[in-house]
């Protein structure tokens, strides 16, 4: 099939790294895969080092005839376009001969009338979206490589918290540093590695002064090895307000860190199933809690790590979910 993959986001998180992931799955299984971005995209150092062909549009709004122009003269005789995200679905229109294809990555997704079908990442957000759109609403999670298979170090003292994300306050960093505070007030000893950057950065190592756990923390910024990163860890925490699928968690459980989330969503809460790591409430109190139970019981909690990648590779392994898309994709080509 001759596919357009279309993410016309400027920034670096999980949207954008699925939309890679898409890309670079389709083409490996034989498909003609053009990625549509934006100029100067965070993500087209990784479409140039997996090698995928892209074209790069300048301010691609729904205002700019040039831009909309561009975008469909690149999508000439392509039978799909997958759309990821409202920009993307905006600037691209109905077509007699092409399916398009919407992949609600995000809480605040619209589907619209030329979408002839709908991907959610989590069976709780398909029974979000299918009241609100007419055609099929298809489920199919993101997608990771799941990293060599290493043995972890053995627990740290203190034990290593990570967590990695944008510092922003839907990503509820300020609940893990109060929940980091709690675990200070109890003498549970840890240490704690936070990753990302955002909006919130300055904000939250203020927070961290004020509570005093600043000698406990590292920022360590926008991560580029993230298997370092995993394998510095002993606990992974993701502390959300509200999440859709989230990579980083997915990453963490691939490299079998144990993980703990807040029940911030149905990806988190379907990934977790089943002993694939904590959950617990989107309180500060509930996340120290679930951190202090982690660090009293080690053994049982990096046992549950290795489960979590076990996981990983039976239902979120790039080559389970690219055969889930594909066969997806070929069935709608034929209808």
């Amino acid at each position: 099939m001759k596919i357009a993959n279309i993410m016309l986001g400027g920034g670096r998180g999980g949207v954008e790294q699925a939309a890679v992931d898409y890309a670079r799955a389709l083409r490996n299984l034989g498909h003609d895969v053009l990625t549509i971005t934006r100029s100067n995209a965070a993500i087209i150092p990784a479409l140039n080092a997996a090698q995928l062909p892209f074209l790069a549009i300048r301010a691609p709004q729904r205002w700019n005839l040039l831009a909309r122009l561009r975008i469909a003269r690149a999508m000439k005789g392509c039978d799909i376009a997958i759309l990821h995200g409202n920009r993307a679905g905006e600037m691209v229109g109905a077509h007699p001969t092409r399916k398009n294809i919407a992949v609600a990555h995000s809480r605040f997704f619209t589907p619209l009338s030329h979408y002839h079908a709908v991907i959610a990442l989590s069976a709780a957000r398909a029974q979000e979206i299918q009241p609100q759109f007419r055609g099929p609403v298809h489920i199919i999670p993101n997608m990771i490589d799941l990293p060599p298979d290493a043995p972890r170090a053995p627990w740290r003292t203190p034990p290593i918290i990570g967590s990695m994300g944008r510092l922003s306050h839907e990503k509820g960093y300020d609940l893990l540093l109060d929940a980091l505070a709690i675990l200070r007030s109890k003498n549970i000893p840890f240490r704690a590695i936070i990753g990302g950057d955002g909006k919130e950065a300055d904000a939250l190592k203020t927070q961290a002064q004020r509570l005093g756990i600043a000698d406990a923390i590292t920022w360590a910024g926008w991560v580029a090895d993230k298997a370092a990163f995993f394998a510095s860890l002993d606990v992974y925490c993701m502390p959300s307000r509200t999440e859709n699928f989230p990579i980083t968690l997915l990453e963490a459980m691939a490299h079998g860190c144990p993980v703990l989330s807040t029940e911030c969503g149905g990806g988190p809460t379907e990934m977790l199933a089943g002993d694939g790591g904590i959950l617990t409430p989107i309180t500060a109190e509930g996340v120290a809690a679930a951190l202090a139970q982690a660090l009293v019981d080690p053994a049982e909690f990096a046992a549950m790590g290795t489960r979590a990648r076990t996981k990983v590779a039976q239902h979120y392994a790039t080559p389970v979910v690219a055969k889930k898309l594909d066969d997806f994709l070929t069935a709608l080509t034929k209808n």
